[in-house]
């Protein structure tokens, strides 16, 4: 009974930080994915709302990194992926586009 009532307040931070950035409250779902990852550090839906949200307001380096991390856990989240590429284009195009080839070759059904 513990553990469903810990999943439905994790379900419902998660519900809440996803409105909040949507609605541009990027504080607020900054602080609520966070803490969907306190107790739930591989939960791949806020490390990607983490990122989003990082991404959003101009932390390029941090949702690199949060991105990265996602990707450890789920290598073809097309998500991640595409954010990154997204991330990684602005930095230097062609590092972007050999990290496509790369994937490309890993994956081609991407």
């Amino acid at each position: 009974m513990t553990v469903e009532v810990d999943r439905d307040s994790q379900q419902k931070s998660f519900e809440d930080a996803y409105a909040s950035l949507v609605a541009g409250n990027t504080e607020s779902a900054l602080t609520l994915y966070l803490d969907v990852l306190k107790d739930d550090p591989n939960n791949i839906f806020a490390l990607f709302g983490l990122g989003s949200t990082l991404q959003r307001i101009g932390w390029l380096a941090e949702a690199r990194a949060t991105y990265e991390e996602l990707l450890l856990i789920e290598p073809d989240n097309k998500g991640a992926l595409t954010n990154m590429m997204t991330l990684i284009s602005q930095e230097s195009p062609d590092q972007a586009l050999a990290n496509l080839i790369r994937l490309h070759d890993i994956n081609p059904w991407l």
